[in-house]
């Protein structure tokens, strides 16, 4: 969003196309409407304009297509062949090799003769999935994504993509990945639904944008403002909430009177009369695309992400917009004949709170709940010149423009949400007639700190002297989990093996247990420490019953969890029964070594305390190394901390549990992979290598000492994940050195004794309430139980199977899968 620069600017531009026959009547669309947006798009936003057509393999008669990538690589470009990394048309079935689009981005990043000096752009069109082309995406296309968007990055080139019409019902995962090669790039995606107007005007904008050779980076936890002036261009900055400092993106193609993000994508309101646009927001060219009419005047936007819906307001109403067609629906009305509403943001568990203004040009503090529209009206902020507001943290903040002669320009201020009294915190520099202030996926390790006195004589003393919360963004670390992309996916034959032959199970009958590690450790093969008490919980609910874990309130019909030192206790109240899989995770458990115990109690009558033995090798399932990579995603679900101490706690989440003949409310959950240096797992004083730990709920915790430099993968298991949506956000805090030797300290005054010795395995009977579905063997381990009603449960030794676990198979389908809650209100 950089402004034009005096000079014309270089842009190289290399438009490429599958050649597979469903994108012939796309490659004659877009030949034929070259000519005339190139020099359209000339005229518009001036540039030295290379544009090399490509295509992956084949050719496309009367088109502008008329070479390979292959050809022009090696004759113009002068490549080996040998480095290239696309596939050659018949080395695939079908017309997979015409379809190698993340190969195809990978290789004219890597090796196209870019001009020196010259703004790189790739559009790259299709209809098919990103390696090698089929109807859905899998592994291999997000992994293949990952390294084209690694090559583009490496290279300085922005990738635009072109999706075009599909029959797949699939094809809403291959739209994410899509868009997700673009946004991570710095490009713009489209699809068929752009060439309503017809690719003239797509090339048009496209070519306009790839101009642009600044990149704008977004960045966790900033904020933004948006200035609104009569007759001008709105102009975007990012704002430091301690100094009032803000700093000059770009502008906005047309005039917006709030801004909201929805995930990494910024959205406008676009006024005209008495009736607002929503636009979209392209923040590295400034293009404010039109969604859709919403249908009402509106003034104030905000989202909600525990409701995962963005909101508006009218005079009267809050009304939730559609951010695929624009199109607004009331939810709630607000306001009375007295009073009119003006702002609206929501805090950090999804609770609204808006302007009333009224004929005395007072603005009130209100809050609002969205399910029974009751309005409690908090207090006068004393700033009737508010004009957008957004929760940092959870602090609310809020931005003024002398907007109807009401106050003045360029004021940061703060409001108090028990009085609604608003307090100034700084003039902004420049003084800017602010009409929206957003947030970028807001940060939750907040800290206090006194800001610098502000250069306004208009700041009062008190607020020079008075602490605000700031966000310190080097200090803390959002890992964003996906449903569908971060899926490690054990199909079903795999869990029907990895119940009956893997792990050691046991069924449960309607009651409640509690489920704890008694004695024994695990270590990975490189480890070079004796291990850790840790083991990994697979449990789901039999013939379609359902399971409470105590823990989190959250009645489910499956989950993972794992338990991570003597006397984690995890507590279950099943309705009718449950299958409980105890197990170990690796890629390899040749050098693997330890074994752990379980013990399950209950106050049930006559109920029979069973140990279940798990063992490192029997009981280990082995996770595919190139499918367990391809899941990262850097700075998403990938993270690296250094060495320091870390809470991490979930902080939000978006998706459901559901089976075909019932839906559940999903306990929010992640497993982490933590490998890579060495570390200390939930106060266990154990330093270890590489270990999995689970959060379950939202106020599960788990500190992690940092010794070395350490990786955090976070996944999701699951049998099938094309109809997973949402995601589950983690947020990592420092933890001070206080903060930790009090919690050793909590923990030291709740543990229990632990003996030390030998097991002793025996016979194993059934139990009166519950099956124990393994049975007897040798296996060396730490500790020791010495209860005659205790049963000793192991895997027989070379097979490992269970003689009566119950599996996910074709007489018991359990296969569980994440969904949006449908039935949300919104």
């Amino acid at each position: 969003m950089s402004k034009q620069a005096s000079s014309i600017p270089a842009v190289d531009l290399v438009i490429v196309i599958d050649t597979s026959p469903s994108m012939k009547d796309e490659a004659q669309s877009l030949s034929d409407a070259a000519a005339s947006a190139i020099a359209k798009a000339k005229s518009s936003c001036p540039s030295d304009l290379k544009v090399v057509w490509l295509r992956i393999e084949g050719i496309w008669k009367g088109t502008n297509f008329d070479q390979t990538i292959r050809n022009y690589l090696t004759q113009k470009a002068k490549v080996s062949e040998s480095k290239l990394r696309g596939r050659k048309r018949g080395e695939l079935k079908s017309a997979g090799a015409q379809e190698d689009a993340a190969r195809a981005i990978e290789d004219i990043s890597e090796y196209f003769n870019w001009r020196e000096g010259a703004a790189r752009a790739i559009f790259y069109l299709g209809d098919e999935a990103l390696e090698g082309g089929g109807d859905k995406t899998e592994q291999k296309d997000i992994a293949a994504a990952n390294l084209a968007i690694q090559k583009a990055q490496t290279a300085g080139v922005t990738v635009h993509t072109y999706f075009g019409t599909s029959k797949s019902k699939y094809q809403a995962g291959i739209k994410t990945e899509y868009a997700r090669i673009a946004t991570s790039t710095g490009g713009q995606s489209f699809t068929d639904k752009d060439t309503i107007s017809g690719f003239n005007a797509v090339l048009e904008k496209f070519i306009c944008g790839s101009r642009t050779a600044k990149t704008i980076k977004l960045k966790l936890g900033a904020v933004y403002i948006q200035d609104c002036v009569s007759n001008e261009l709105s102009k975007l900055y990012t704002l430091d909430l301690v100094t009032g400092k803000a700093t000059f993106i770009g502008e906005i193609v047309t005039e917006v009177s709030d801004i909201a993000f929805v995930g990494s994508q910024l959205y406008g309101l676009d006024r005209e009369g008495d009736k607002t646009r929503l636009v979209k927001i392209d923040l590295n060219s400034g293009d404010a695309t039109v969604i859709g009419d919403i249908g009402f005047a509106t003034s104030g936007l905000a989202y909600n992400r525990q409701r995962h819906t963005l909101y508006a307001t009218t005079t009267k109403q809050l009304i939730a917009i559609n951010v695929e067609t624009g199109k607004g629906t009331p939810v709630v009305t607000v306001a009375d004949k007295n009073y009119n509403c003006g702002e609206v943001a929501f805090d950090a568990d999804g609770k609204a709170y808006i302007t009333l203004i009224g004929y005395d040009k007072k603005k009130l503090l209100a809050s609002s709940n969205l399910d029974t529209g009751e309005v409690k009206t908090i207090g006068d902020i004393g700033f009737a010149d508010i004009a957008s507001m957004e929760f940092v943290g959870d602090v609310l903040y809020g931005v003024t423009g002398n907007f109807f002669k009401l106050g003045k320009d360029g004021q940061l201020i703060r409001i108090d949400t028990t009085t609604g009294i608003g307090t100034l915190v700084t003039i902004t520099d420049p003084i800017g007639r602010w009409a929206g202030i957003t947030i970028y996926e807001p940060a939750t390790a907040v800290t206090t700190e006194i800001p610098p006195e502000a250069n306004s004589k208009e700041k009062s003393e008190e607020t020079k002297s008075e602490e605000i919360q700031v966000i310190k963004e080097d200090s803390m670390n959002i890992l964003t989990i996906d449903t569908k992309n971060n899926c490690y996916v054990i199909d079903r034959d795999q869990m029907n093996n990895l119940q009956q032959n893997v792990a050691t199970s046991f069924t449960f009958e309607k009651g409640t247990f509690d489920i704890k590690i008694t004695d024994g450790r695990y270590s990975y093969a490189q480890s070079k420490t004796e291990g850790e008490p840790f083991v990994l919980l697979w449990i789901y609910g039999a013939d379609g019953s359902t399971f409470i874990n105590k823990s989190t309130g959250f009645e489910v019909g499956a989950t993972w969890t794992t338990l991570n030192r003597y006397n984690d206790t995890l507590k279950l109240e099943v309705k009718k029964k449950a299958v409980l899989n105890a197990l170990f995770f690796d890629v390899n458990n040749a050098d693997n070594s330890g074994a752990i115990n379980l013990s399950i109690t209950s106050n049930k009558p006559f109920f029979s305390t069973p140990t279940l033995t798990v063992d490192s090798k029997h009981n280990c399932y082995l996770l595919d190394e190139t499918n367990l990579s391809s899941l990262k995603q850097s700075g998403s679900n990938f993270v690296e901390l250094t060495p320091g101490n870390y809470k991490m706690k979930i902080r939000e989440g978006n998706a459901t549990y559901w089976s075909e003949s019932k839906k559940f409310d999903l306990e929010p959950w992640a497993l982490i992979l933590v490998q890579g240096g060495k570390f200390i797992t939930k106060l266990t004083g154990i330093e270890v290598e590489e270990s999995w730990f689970s959060l379950n709920g939202l106020k599960d915790e788990v500190i992690l000492e940092v010794k070395e430099k350490t990786t955090l993968l976070g996944l999701f298991i699951d049998t099938y994940k094309d109809d997973n949506e949402g995601q589950i956000i983690l947020a990592i805090e420092p933890v001070n050195a206080t903060e930790l030797t009090e919690k050793y300290k909590k923990q030291e005054n709740n543990k229990a004794t632990v003996t030390t010795g030998s097991v002793t395995n025996s016979t194993t009977e059934t139990a009166t309430t519950g099956s124990v579905t393994n049975s007897t063997t040798e296996t060396a381990t730490k500790g020791s139980v010495t209860n005659s009603a205790t049963e000793t449960v192991t895997n027989i030794q070379g097979s490992g199977r269970s003689r009566s676990c119950e599996a996910v198979g074709a007489n018991s389908s359990v296969e569980f899968t994440f969904r949006f809650n449908e039935g949300r209100r919104v």
